[in-house]
């Protein structure tokens, strides 16, 4: 758990069953929770009362979502609203997916801005060194950009590789591409 909101007199509860920030909810852990159970699935879940395997969460109900990276759709999360079982909602199931939704929603954005960058910088290099070859790729492995100089190289139409994942097109090519990225 990164970050928890809520009423201070239920969040206090919720700390005496170490369900705070910093502890660990993995589905691996605890068994079925609310926020485990969809990220291990990959989808949005509800864990009611006794399908919880932690006895002092079986009381409550919990709506989880999953949230994933936009452009590969890698669960980097998720969102979970926790009540008293016997005060069960369906609208608040719907409201924890629109929650989860609304991130990936920004994080398509905050893609998009990193992409404007990238094609920004591509177009200084390609002045800087007209006739090189110049792929540009967004972090996630995908082709943003490349100059007619490294569609030659490459042999292909500069459109038919945009947005395309660079280990599936060139995968001698992604081995050094991602060992940068991640060092």
């Amino acid at each position: 758990i990164v970050y928890s909101v809520g009423h201070r007199g239920v969040e206090r509860m919720l700390e005496r069953i170490n369900f705070m920030p910093g502890a660990a909810w993995s589905e691996t852990t605890v068994g079925p929770n609310g926020e485990g159970t969809p990220i291990a699935l990959g989808r949005p879940e509800l864990v009611f009362g006794t399908e919880h395997y932690c006895q002092q969460w079986q009381p409550w109900v919990c709506y989880g979502c999953p949230v994933q990276e936009p452009a590969t759709g890698r669960v980097l999360g998720g969102v979970n609203i926790s009540g008293p079982a016997k005060k069960v909602q369906t609208h608040t199931f719907a409201l924890t997916v629109s929650i989860a939704r609304f991130i990936e929603q920004l994080l398509s954005v905050f893609e998009l801005q990193r992409r404007e960058v990238l094609l920004t910088l591509s177009r200084g290099l390609e002045r800087r060194w007209a006739g090189e070859g110049i792929l540009v790729v967004t972090e996630s492995g995908r082709v943003a950009d490349m100059n007619p100089a490294a569609a030659r190289t490459l042999g292909v139409q500069p459109s038919v590789l945009r947005n395309a994942p660079l280990a599936e097109l060139i995968p001698a090519l992604w081995t050094p591409v991602q060992q940068s990225v991640e060092s």
